[in-house]
């Protein structure tokens, strides 16, 4: 851990370092648990956290050997899409329990800073093309960021967490989550080959798997200030795409230093300086990285839709929605009005050893992390447990699991209706980003990534594995720092044609499981599939071109995010009717008064009239945005 962070000079966008605030009487004191401190208070804890021998099972499998892939194959290009790790409550304002605000889960208090730099005065020469008075060099202040001046409880001065953390920030726990998957990805796609055929314990040894070459002998620097082409990270090997997150930000740049340590370290001894790396990001509020009904309306619709269903009616119906409910009430004192944030109060409580309430502290590795725990419970056929459920004193065991189970379900059902629609239409402008790289190796174009890095949340990764099949999600939730890879292997002549009747095969992976045979068309027996069985997977909604409108006639109506789950199926059924009925008394008196216009004025031409709107400049959290974990940013809306 002591060499992690001696070692912070690793990217230069990184710029990652620690700082312990000094105490004051009238001030906050706090200080973040140290590394061999972490995940010790519980005796189990959730596949979510992440904990360190978590993270070690999630390695990149080796290729198996099978000579249906042909007597050569060489690893093309990889496509990996991260959650970010561990991080701070993404709202001040979670619905939890009662006491939540004023125990250790109502402050939270950050060690880990992010250091911040200007351009540098010959870059900004560079791009005004004229001389400075600079004196070549190059000397600039690094400025590291804390949240720290607003401290005082005493006179209502804090920050929105109570103490020195950004909402959702990035936790030192995630800075090491990340380190492991840098390390993870260093094993499975790095080479040197000036070491020959003689690789070193941190590097892939098989020829099949080598990715990026981590040789230097090549010392040019393109017109963009990239180091040449034979730089691990120059611009033709490497990409990193994340949205304006302080968290996916600082996780794509930590696993990137996890990956290329020591060729970082080498280049700063080398030249006193440090590498520079783009990073490809664009405004919060109109990326999509996750749903955004902004930039496609069609997704609030969709979601109004599905709320209506049957599907959803009976879910928010059953002996076990009504018992959690019930629970969160009377024993967790939430207000009626409210629906527990399950997910994010649960485990960014456990996950950093903060305090659980005693009624859900009952989590045990004897507990599966399974979405539908519930429904196997609610079909047992044990009709003295069923009877129980009606029972306002007894709700039942595995509170902690139950009540996660209940927030995951709720998610995945919208997600994966009507074969999984809303999950293929929130990530088809992510689809046709991802596509366009590895339809450019397909093509066998020159202008090709090797690896490209996209650092986002829970809710990217859990609706792309949705959108693949309906075999590739587990229905589980996504854990901190998990990993979706993508690898494209080009294949030689002597391959099996029919099973790969193309030049290229792919193989999917998440976590460190190979999910490739649980994709329809692919064999179950091989880890590599025909390239064009993902592309025909992918290719219809893989586009910027998809309907993102509503239909006319429907009407988006504000919603409180605190009674989006608490309101009963008649409740919403009601407001769909309404919406309907509105709809159609508004057409009707407007082809009445149209009707009686042309009377009187003598013309026949009728107007068309709007019914509604998508309310775009709405605030709210949807169902599927409110019970995620990881998906709404306070300040900017959608997900987080």
């Amino acid at each position: 851990m002591k060499h992690y962070l001696n070692s912070f000079h690793a990217v230069a966008s990184a710029l990652i370092a620690l700082a312990i605030n000094a105490a004051n009487t009238d001030r906050l004191e706090w200080h973040e648990k140290k590394p061999e401190e972490w995940y010790q208070r519980y005796d189990a804890y959730p596949p979510y956290c992440s904990t360190p021998s978590q993270m070690e099972s999630r390695s990149i499998p080796p290729l198996d050997n099978s000579k249906k892939y042909g007597s050569k194959s060489r690893l093309a290009h990889v496509t990996a899409v991260i959650r970010h790790g561990a991080r701070t409550p993404w709202t001040s304002d979670l619905h939890c329990w009662n006491g939540y605000s004023n125990a250790d889960t109502g402050t939270w208090s950050c060690d880990l800073t992010t250091w911040l730099a200007p351009p540098s005065p010959k870059v900004v020469e560079q791009q005004e093309e004229e001389s400075f008075d600079t004196s070549d060099s190059g000397a600039m202040f690094l400025f590291e960021k804390h949240y720290d001046s607003l401290v005082y409880p005493k006179n209502n001065l804090t920050n929105l967490l109570n103490g020195t953390c950004q909402m959702g920030q990035l936790l030192l726990q995630g800075y090491e989550q990340q380190i492991t998957n840098g390390r993870h990805f260093r094993k499975a796609y790095v080479y040197d080959s000036s070491n020959g055929n003689e690789q070193d314990d941190t590097t892939q040894p098989d020829a099949r798997m080598q990715l990026i070459d981590v040789a230097v002998n090549d010392e040019t620097t393109d017109d963009d200030g990239i180091q040449g082409n034979s730089q691990p990270w120059s611009k033709d090997k490497l990409r990193l795409r994340a949205d304006d997150d302080q968290r996916t930000i600082m996780s794509g740049q930590v696993l990137l230093r996890g990956m290329f340590e020591q060729e970082i370290d080498n280049y700063f001894a080398a030249k006193q300086e440090y590498p520079l790396l783009p990073l490809h990001t664009a405004d919060r509020s109109r990326d999509i990285l996750g749903a955004n009904d902004k930039v496609c309306p069609r997704l609030l619709q969709m979601e109004t839709e599905f709320r209506a269903s049957q599907s959803f009616r009976s879910f928010m119906t059953s002996l076990e929605a009504k018992q959690l409910l019930d629970f969160q009430r009377n024993v967790l004192q939430l207000p009626h009005d409210q629906k527990m944030d399950a997910i994010d109060c649960l485990m960014t409580t456990i996950c950093t050893d903060r305090t659980l309430p005693d009624a859900v502290n009952d989590y045990t590795s004897d507990v599966a992390m399974s979405a539908d725990a519930s429904v196997k419970r609610e079909s047992s056929g044990d009709e003295n447990r069923r009877r129980r459920l009606h029972d306002e004193d007894d709700y039942g065991e595995n509170l902690f699991q139950r009540l996660y189970d209940w927030d995951v379900k709720g998610y995945v059902l919208q997600q994966t209706d009507n074969d999984a629609a809303y999950a293929k239409l929130s990530m088809s402008f992510l689809w046709a980003e991802i596509m366009e790289g590895i339809n450019k190796v397909l093509e066998n174009k020159q202008d090709t990534i090797k690896l490209s890095l996209v650092s986002g949340h829970d809710t990217t990764i859990m609706p792309l594995l949705m959108s693949l099949g309906p075999r590739v999600f587990d229905r589980k939730w996504t854990p901190y720092a998990s990993h979706l890879v993508l690898e494209i292997h080009k294949l030689e002549a002597d391959r099996d044609l029919i099973l790969f009747k193309s030049d290229f095969a792919f193989r999917l992976l998440y976590n460190g499981k190979i999910l490739t045979p649980l994709m329809d068309g692919c064999s179950e027996d091989l880890q590599l599939c025909d390239a064009q069985v993902l592309v025909a997977q992918v290719q219809p909604f893989a586009t910027r071109e998809l309907n993102c409108q509503v239909d006319k006639g429907f009407v988006a109506l504000p919603r409180e995010r605190t009674s989006d789950w608490t309101r009963t199926p008649s409740d919403d059924v009601a407001v769909v009717v309404l919406s309907l009925l509105s709809a159609l008394v508004g057409s009707l008196l407007t082809y009445l008064y149209m009707a009686r216009v042309a009377s009187t004025r003598g013309y026949t031409k009728q107007r068309r009239q709007s019914t509604g709107s998508a309310g775009d400049g709405l605030h709210r959290n949807s169902l599927t945005l409110q019970v995620s974990g990881d998906n709404i940013d306070d300040s900017e809306g959608q997900f987080a």
